[in-house]
């Protein structure tokens, strides 16, 4: 690359020569002569310099500011969190300011706060402070790492994503016993998949003038249960309309005979319709297997499969019950592979098609008659067994699966304990190691970064060696440069590991901070109103109405306690006068006073106490 770029370079000299002397004012006409850019070209006329004799320019920070923020993010990406542009400029812009700190202890300048600060747009920066911009970051990445440049983001669930190469090879290996002693064309797989009649694609490419497509607000949805063979065979599918009672209507004779059409309340599957399913699969696969020769059978550990009549007579007919791992169909199971996919892509295109030409695809009875040709194009033997060789099944082979996910776990880790987990590493020594995959090191850091002390226990180990090699005799050869290498070395990790810290004290203040401002603990599920549309003004007054009224029926409720209350007391003053007027009146007045107590207060009166 630094050929071509040289050999260009003197292009580009030679063309400023010619447009300077003279010869050609036309820079256009330059740029075609000599075979050089024009853009290129015309910078360079107007003063750019070249960047040969500039490699060498001084860098704003050091080799271990640099080692610091990588390490940065490749700690911060293996749990997840990424970082942008803006926070990278933050982080080098945070050093630098350190830094200054440091040579300047008496300087006036404002510290910096825990938080990381926008330091391009504080005020009263000292002049000999120099700081980056948005787009360094870029050009820092580009030069350091390119394999850390933005890239589109991969949009997955979230349960799926905890899905780890570790948990399917274990699934794996539970599965090669079994398999091996079953022949191909007795493996299966069954999964339900939905259909929403008259659903069109979302996009379509139409030979035409632009026109909007109408479709049915309100549709019905239904399930199909599917089952394929590794060999290559389909089952007759197992439909399930919403509804209570079967139409005459939906069935003609051009249906097939082995097709089986259930209704259920939902839509959905249940245990008493997979039962039945199982009836069915049986019935069909029974004689594609030799005597007593079971039949391994692949499914999702749903509910409605895993029922104790399901289990049952899966051992009475000699059925081996096999279940992937929850989250993780879509990477072993072969029907979520190109069969599903082609099932409702074809799909979609008949329910276009259909309406295009004034059909009606919402109907269940057309949707009967159109998907006997939609599944002969998708269950072919081809696409089935293909299906089952991605998923690694049959043939079996589990690094089809396992070497992606292991590849995906060394570019970014699953998001376990977030920013703590980094801070728990640290604090122990622990190093979270970048991803080992085709890295670009720079040469201002291959040397340093690589070899250097790791952990605490790497730290004494190399100071030790360089004690040794001090204490080594004066006379031995290659003492000097090896105490050099070695205190460079020990210097330069120390170094990286303090701005290290710098950076993730700030990055654990501004986590905190956060936390503490983006998280709610009122998960109240009261309404405000039932209207629709609320501004945030509307809806705060609604809420500060309610709360004092709830304040004052608060006030109101206490204060009817608490008159009630009174109200006892007051009741039970004058009750016990009355027993005590009683009590004085009374003709055998020992027997009467024996629950009272007789005592005399301060004036020497006699009183009565309960």
């Amino acid at each position: 690359m630094a050929n071509s770029y040289s050999e260009e370079e003197d292009r580009i000299i030679s063309a400023l020569e010619a447009y300077r002397s003279g010869k050609n004012r036309n820079l256009s006409a330059l740029a075609r002569e000599y075979g050089v850019p024009y853009q290129r070209l015309r910078r360079r006329s107007l003063g750019t310099p070249s960047k040969i004799g500039n490699q060498n320019r001084p860098r704003l920070l050091t080799k271990a500011q640099e080692g610091a923020i990588l390490s940065t993010i490749d700690s911060l990406s293996r749990f997840n969190i990424k970082l942008n542009g803006k926070d990278i400029e933050d982080l080098a812009n945070l050093l630098l300011w350190r830094q200054y700190e440091r040579d300047h202890p008496d300087a006036t300048a404002p510290k910096t706060s825990a938080i990381l600060p926008r330091l391009a747009k504080a005020q009263n920066i000292p002049s000999e402070l120099k700081l980056v911009n948005h787009q360094w970051a870029y050009s820092f990445i580009k030069r350091i790492d390119p394999s850390l440049l933005p890239i589109a983001d991969e949009q997955i669930e979230s349960e799926r994503a905890k899905v780890s190469a570790a948990m399917m090879q274990h699934w794996f290996d539970g599965l090669e016993p079994v398999i091996k002693q079953i022949k191909h064309c007795n493996i299966y797989n069954f999964d339900e998949t939905g259909f929403i009649l008259g659903q069109q694609p979302s996009r379509t490419r139409s030979i035409g003038r632009r026109r909007a497509r109408a479709e049915v607000d309100e549709r019905e949805s239904l399930t199909s249960i599917e089952c394929i063979s590794a060999s290559g065979f389909a089952l007759p599918p197992f439909f399930i309309f919403r509804g209570s009672v079967l139409l005459e209507r939906w069935f003609d004779e051009s249906l097939d005979p082995d097709w089986v059409v259930s209704v259920a309340k939902t839509g959905y599957v249940n245990s008493d319709l997979a039962f039945e399913w199982l009836q069915h699969f049986d019935k069909h696969t029974i004689n594609r297997a030799e005597k007593n020769e079971p039949r391994l059978l692949l499914f999702d550990g749903h509910t409605t499969h895993l029922t104790a009549e399901f289990l049952e007579y899966c051992g009475q007919a000699k059925i081996l019950p096999f279940c992937f791992i929850s989250h993780a169909t879509h990477l072993v199971q072969p029907l979520d592979g190109d069969t599903f996919l082609t099932y409702k892509t074809k799909f979609r295109s008949w329910n276009r098609m259909v309406s295009q030409w004034g059909g009606d695809p919402t109907d269940k009875s057309v949707f009967l008659r159109g998907i006997r040709e939609i599944r002969d194009e998708t269950f072919t033997p081809h696409i089935i067994r293909g299906s089952f060789r991605k998923r690694g099944i049959y043939p079996f082979n589990p690094d089809l699966v396992v070497k992606p996910l292991t590849e995906r776990e060394e570019r970014e880790f699953v998001p376990l304990t977030g920013f703590d987990g980094i801070l728990s590493d640290n604090a122990r020594g622990i190093q979270p190691q970048p991803p080992q995959g085709d890295r670009v090191t720079s040469p201002a850091l291959s040397s340093s970064s690589i070899e250097q002390p790791e952990t605490p226990r790497s730290v004494k180990k190399c100071w030790q060696k360089l004690r040794k090699a001090i204490d080594s005799p004066l006379d031995r050869p290659g003492r000097v440069e090896k105490v050099e290498r070695r205190w460079t070395r020990l210097e330069t990790k120390t170094v990286t590991k303090y701005e290290e810290v710098i950076i993730q004290h700030n990055l654990l203040a501004k986590a905190t901070k956060v936390r503490s401002s983006y998280t709610t603990t009122n998960r109240t599920k009261r309404q405000i109103t039932k209207v629709k549309v609320l501004t945030t003004k509307d809806a705060n007054a609604r809420i500060a109405m309610r709360t004092e009224k709830e304040n004052q029926q608060w006030v109101q409720r206490v204060r009817r306690e608490n008159a009630k209350k009174l109200a006892e007391e007051e009741a039970a003053a004058v009750k016990l006068a009355e027993l005590r007027r009683k009590a004085l009146a009374g003709s055998d007045i020992d027997r009467l006073f024996e629950p009272f107590d007789i005592f005399e207060d301060r004036e020497g009166d006699s009183s009565l106490r309960v």
